[in-house]
């Protein structure tokens, strides 16, 4: 369960989104199928609890196996690549640079070109489907992984994720230590969950505006400000535990959608589930870590305040790290570009992501 887990939550949809849809579109999408995650939690669990009780687990296991069955067989007949439908492509504009460029340039420089091998992707037939991204073209797996623009990622990423195992995990025994109830801590919980699902849809338009990477140090100075509020606050019971969670949960809930916007980003669709995988194996960290703290935390203080201190640390180390990686750039395969290629139109189009032969 666990590794299908990974592989299907963390790395399909930000694969598969990244692949069907570009530019405007992809942030809005990412974010209603991220949300999608919290109210198949609310509804689910009904489910699950529902067939437990009439009859047992095995029953419930069974069922959400046959579920699961279905609609695999579902994603796998209808669901086709991006490069088999051209009607998504044309409505995308995928490669409406890339065919501007090519219609400007005559069929005798082209030739040329491709002779001198400076223009990639505009001549070979077999790279055409690697053109439709122009930054999986030039990346090399060693290079990138021992770049600092990588490493400062990850341990951005890292201090992202630090929210699902040293925060919302503890939510509901945080504020009971604080003097609520079991219940009130559940509708304490509840309240996060929704206003997790309104984080993801706001987050993804507005990471369209303002990119995947910025709009992650937004939310987590958010919830690093809620968090030092958390710690001072010493009245038991008090409304502002209340205020600060739905604070928290408007925030925390755009990570789960804007930790593959921004990997996106940085490294592209083709090359998405190759760097951001190795990426999320260091998330496997944080789930040792992080509930270590917490309980440490809890156990010398009676309190979880410590702890939550300790994550807005954290996520201070990830907006640093986000920020430095920003004037950063991932090496390529591509470094002998002539000067001349460097002039021409198409460097100045792609950025120099699509030009120069592989060494």
């Amino acid at each position: 369960i666990g590794i299908g887990f990974s592989g299907a939550a963390l790395l399909g949809p930000g694969k598969v989104v990244g692949l069907w849809f570009k530019g405007k579109k992809r942030g809005r999408i990412m974010g209603l199928v991220s949300s999608s995650n919290n109210i198949g939690g609310l509804v689910m669990t009904q489910i699950s609890t529902s067939i437990i009780v009439t009859s047992n687990f095995r029953w419930a296991a069974g069922f959400f196996s046959m579920f699961i069955t279905f609609l695999a067989l579902i994603y796998f007949v209808l669901v086709k690549l991006p490069s088999e439908t051209t009607a998504l492509n044309e409505a995308n504009g995928e490669n409406e640079n890339r065919e501007t460029v090519a219609g400007s340039i005559s069929n005798d420089d082209q030739n040329a070109a491709c002779e001198d091998g400076k223009v990639a992707g505009t001549c070979d037939p077999n790279r055409e489907s690697e053109s439709k991204t122009a930054v999986s073209d030039n990346l090399s797996v060693w290079r990138v992984i021992k770049s600092r623009k990588f490493l400062f990622t990850t341990l951005g990423y890292f201090c992202a994720f630090w929210t699902y195992t040293g925060v919302l995990s503890n939510i509901i025994p945080a504020v009971v230590a604080e003097g609520f109830s079991a219940a009130e801590a559940a509708n304490i919980q509840s309240a996060v969950a929704l206003a997790g699902i309104c984080s993801k849809l706001m987050c993804g338009l507005l990471s369209e505006n303002i990119g995947a990477r910025i709009t992650l140090m937004l939310m987590m100075l958010i919830q690093a400000v809620t968090l030092l509020v958390f710690k001072f606050i010493n009245e038991s019971g008090s409304i502002w535990y209340w205020i600060l969670c739905v604070i928290y949960g408007l925030s925390f809930g755009g990570v789960g959608a804007l930790l593959p916007l921004s990997a996106l980003e940085v490294f592209g669709p083709q090359s998405f589930s190759r760097f951001y995988g190795i990426q999320n194996m260091t998330f496997v960290i944080s789930a040792f870590l992080a509930p270590s703290a917490a309980g440490i935390s809890f156990d010398q203080t009676g309190s979880y305040k410590n702890a939550f201190l300790g994550a807005a640390g954290v996520f201070i180390l990830g907006i640093a790290s986000l920020f430095v990686s920003g004037g950063m750039e991932l090496p390529a395969k591509s470094s002998n570009i002539n000067e001349s290629a460097a002039t021409t139109p198409v460097d100045t189009v792609s950025k120099g992501h699509d030009i120069g032969t592989e060494t």
